[in-house]
């Protein structure tokens, strides 16, 4: 009789839950959905086919090689160690770092670290855009970042863009859907702990979190104070970022090295707005889509400035969702155009979900008006600036996927030649050192002498040809890296074409110059073109020490890194040649 009814209780919840996906899928919306992820699984595993042993380039090589050397620590510092950990924000490498531990393979730390966060990013930015307005504007917003182009090449690449995203979005939709409108104060503290991830990840996805403590104190105003919930997410967010600061105060001595480094030295300061990131939008997502979207804007705008009254007293929260969009994109805006005045195709990825929500409110108010008109308009609408904005985006993403896939391979080579071919304590010199650090795994350094001071300039432009306010120059002569080549005695060195920022131009012919010294052992082609050398030392320059002081070399002196920016005399430092 008790298995009889047991029997009949599951059978009842089997139906229950078979109703429930019925139900769910007869929704078209639903339909929809479970499309654009089938969808977006196999764009991206099509691209990670392609792409999960590509050579990696230095911004990646930046986070893999400090991953690698909290995986497998080098007997002594390496030279490079303290500028890239403190500049960089740690969180990717300490996971990196864990599968390089156990030595899982390139290909699935790619996978599990990129192409599952950029499923998830498409995931949550339907749900959150489903959550602020609607299923359609969900899914529009849900398809444009499935098929964006910056979204589809860096998710097959080792950088925290993609990850950051992700962390981003998840918290804002947590904030709205369970704090907000589920009323649930763990939506708040989830919300802040995956912001603090993000800014562990790339420091400027705090952006974000700044922007839900606005929206939050706009909304509650003195009572923002007051609340509970919200002191505890506070209490939650510090414990996650608080063991990040800790190990900089420890490793370091700073609580946040990198706020140094980014707020007072070794920053490009522009005199006029970024305007150049504005036009990125046309440019990057085509006129045509840029004028929907552009029209959903000044609908959503439109909405606030009638309804401002009603926002500010919170009489209704019918427009608050357009407040929340609006501070989101209008301080990313600031920060990078007005503030610091530059960016880039991935610097502005966060600009994207608002956008692409915006573009969602044009798509449905241009379809209700068309509507009027013709039957289905809106249905007709919808699917031409799918078909035509999947055909531009996932094309460029292909093309230029294609074209960068095996960029950077002799880089690669290189430094695996050097690792099968190499005592573990062999030292290189080179240009790429990050990137043979983390292939070779041997004592890396690079052409840098390690006290360079900045010498600001007021000539320089940019690739836009905007005019550099001020930026800093290393001064570098062949002397001083000669001095270096004594002090470390590497046993290789490797010259070749892709790191031109960080390869003085004497170096390139200098082994040719010094045969006495150096020796080819390995060349790297590409189209019958040589790329790439690996030279071996026979011996090293002979320095005039009665003319030249080589101690200041490499070996920075304690008084020299005490210094402010404006204390340092570039020209004191600098080894005659």
């Amino acid at each position: 009789f008790l298995t009889v009814l047991m029997d009949e209780k599951i059978n009842e919840e089997i139906l229950d839950k078979n109703n429930k996906y019925e139900k769910w899928m007869r929704d078209p919306h639903n339909l929809l959905f479970a499309l654009l992820i089938i969808f977006t699984i196999g764009i991206r595993l099509y691209y990670f086919s392609m792409t999960a042993n590509q050579p990696i380039w230095w911004d990646e090589g930046d986070y893999l090689a400090l991953a690698k050397e909290f995986a497998i620590p080098a007997p002594e510092t390496p030279e490079w160690w303290t500028h890239f950990a403190n500049i960089r924000p740690l969180f990717m490498s300490f996971v990196w770092a864990v599968f390089i531990k156990f030595g899982i393979s390139e290909a699935v730390m790619r996978f599990m670290t990129e192409v599952i966060p950029s499923i998830l990013l498409v995931v949550y930015s339907y749900l959150l855009a489903s959550s602020l307005f609607n299923k359609k504007i969900g899914l529009v917003t849900g398809y444009f970042t499935s098929i964006y182009w910056v979204i589809l090449f860096y998710g097959a690449r080792f950088m925290t863009d993609i990850p950051a995203m992700f962390f981003a979005v998840a918290s804002a939709y947590y904030f709205w859907e369970y704090y907000l409108k589920r009323e649930k104060a763990w939506g708040l503290y989830i919300c802040i702990i995956l912001g603090v991830i993000g800014f562990m990840t790339r420091f400027p996805t705090a952006l974000v979190t700044f922007g839900i403590l606005f929206y939050l104190l706009l909304i509650k105003k003195h009572k923002f104070f007051l609340d509970k919930k919200i002191w505890i997410a506070g209490l939650c967010g510090i414990a996650t970022l608080f063991p990040y600061f800790l190990f900089n105060k420890i490793k370091y001595g700073d609580w946040f090295p990198a706020a140094a480094f980014y707020g007072k030295e070794n920053v490009t300061v522009y005199k006029s707005p970024a305007w150049l990131l504005i036009k990125y939008i046309p440019e990057f997502l085509t006129w045509p889509i840029t004028i929907i979207l552009l029209a959903g804007l000044a609908y959503s705008i439109f909405k606030m400035i009638i309804g401002a009254d009603v926002f500010w007293k919170q009489k209704s929260n019918q427009i608050n969702a357009d407040y929340f969009v609006f501070i989101w994109i209008a301080l990313h805006i600031y920060y990078y155009v007005f503030s610091i005045k530059t960016g880039n195709d991935r610097w502005i990825l966060l600009w994207m979900p608002p956008l692409f929500m915006y573009l969602g409110i044009g798509i449905e108010k241009i379809g209700k008006i068309l509507k009027n008109y013709l039957p289905y308009a809106g249905i007709i609408l919808f699917a031409l600036i799918f078909v035509f904005a999947g055909n531009v985006q996932i094309k460029h993403a292909d093309q230029l996927t294609k074209v960068k896939l095996d960029s950077y391979q002799e880089v690669k080579d290189s430094a695996l030649w050097l690792k099968e071919n190499t005592p573990p304590e062999t030292k290189v010199m080179g240009a790429s050192v990050v990137q043979n650090v983390y292939y070779s795994h041997r004592r890396n350094y690079d052409f840098g002498i390690g006290n360079e001071v900045p010498e600001h300039t007021t000539t320089k432009r940019d690739p836009q040809g905007r005019l550099i306010d001020s930026t800093y120059n290393f001064p570098r002569n062949e002397t001083e890296v000669e001095c270096k080549m004594v002090r470390i005695k590497p046993d290789y060195m490797i010259v070749h074409v892709f790191e031109p920022e960080f390869t003085p131009p004497f170096m390139y012919d200098y082994p040719q110059r010094n045969m006495n010294i150096l020796t080819p052992v390995k060349a790297f082609q590409r189209q019958g073109q040589t790329t790439a050398v690996i030279y071996k030392f026979n011996g090293y320059p002979e320095i005039n020490e009665s003319r030249v002081n080589c101690t200041a070399v490499y070996e920075r002196p304690e008084f020299f890194s005490n210094l402010t920016l404006d204390k340092k005399d570039p020209h004191r430092y600098k080894i005659p040649s």
